[in-house]
């Protein structure tokens, strides 16, 4: 007797189970199914500070002469209250050079901040 209850109770069990919702459960769908894909928001950089612009400011040179020895042109130049006297590539104090002497422009080349310079000087053709 006690058999016959014992399986009736066995058979009610799963055939409830079979008419529930977990009647198929599959304890691998976790494994197969893919996860939904997440929108990742992209970081925005942090703003970098910004470098400070160097303002060079303009040689102040001024030509006070030239002379013509050989071949070769000379100019005397008046810088930061010195005189000197400069062949094409000569340098200044580290801050610029002579490029280019002609009869009445002189080519400098500012050495800070790499731009060329020119400066006129009046020479009378008699």
């Amino acid at each position: 007797m006690y058999k016959l209850i014992v399986i009736s109770i066995l058979v009610s069990i799963a055939t409830s189970q079979t008419t529930s919702a977990k009647a198929f459960f599959d304890p691998f769908k976790k494994r197969i199914e893919k996860e939904p894909i997440r929108k990742i928001k992209p970081k925005l950089p942090k703003k970098l500070p910004q470098r400070k612009k160097v303002i060079i400011p303009p040689l102040n040179i001024k030509v006070i002469g030239f002379s013509r020895a050989s071949s070769q042109l000379s100019i005397i130049v008046l810088y930061k209250g010195n005189t000197h006297l400069l062949y094409e590539g000569d340098i200044v104090k580290n801050e610029f050079r002579v490029q280019r002497i002609s009869e009445d422009v002189v080519t400098f080349m500012n050495l800070k901040s790499s731009k060329r310079e020119f400066v006129e000087y009046g020479i009378s053709r008699s």
